[in-house]
């Protein structure tokens, strides 16, 4: 996705923990040769700042980041570039997540790519977000599931859409089935207090 969105815009990461997914994100800008960056954002509140750093210098793509040791929430409103790829992978809680999309997804350029790490049952929040969006929203298409990750394309709103957001949530529905099948019923991992 990062490739495919490499001439959109910037790639905003919220959650880089120790800069696994941070290091692919940039190689996937590297590779198609865009101008844009890495926007990484995470308060390493586990004390995995020096871990990211380390991770980021191995990698030798240093220089497509700009880490960010904040809450994405105190970086969305001051945020003015265009943004191609959003990727969700930071507070897990439904209330967090859901502001995480709230708040970014508008600044996401048409074409572009939103997708959320930890759902089809991994984590609670996620996955109740994913469900919600797939039949609420009309301007989201290309819909796939890979693993635990939900991406989506933004497009114009239409009624088709829509349809095919409700078509996507059953086939999400099926994968989900099939990982409690594996897992056991319920989402694995939730923060305290949902369920």
């Amino acid at each position: 996705l990062a490739r495919r969105t490499a001439m959109l815009g910037d790639v905003v990461e919220i959650g880089s923990w120790k800069g696994r997914s941070t290091w692919y994100l940039a190689r996937g800008l590297e590779d198609a040769g865009s101008s844009h960056r890495v926007v990484a954002i995470d308060p390493h509140l586990e004390g995995t700042r020096e871990a990211f750093e380390r991770g980021v210098a191995e990698g030798g793509l240093a220089g497509r980041i700009d880490a960010h040791v904040a809450f994405s929430h105190e970086l969305a409103e001051e945020f003015t570039g265009p943004v191609g790829l959003l990727w969700i992978d930071g507070d897990h809680s439904y209330a967090s997540v859901r502001r995480d999309f709230e708040e970014w997804f508008p600044k996401l350029a048409s074409g572009g790519y939103v997708a959320l790490h930890d759902t089809v049952n991994h984590w609670y929040g996620p996955t109740r977000l994913v469900r919600q969006l797939l039949v609420a929203r009309c301007d989201l298409a290309a819909v796939g599931v890979i693993g635990t990750i939900t991406y989506a394309r933004k497009t114009q709103p239409s009624q088709v859409n829509r349809l095919r957001g409700i078509w996507a949530r059953a086939g999400f529905e099926a994968v989900t089935a099939l990982r409690a099948r594996r897992m056991g019923r319920g989402p694995v991992n939730a923060a305290p207090g949902e369920q």
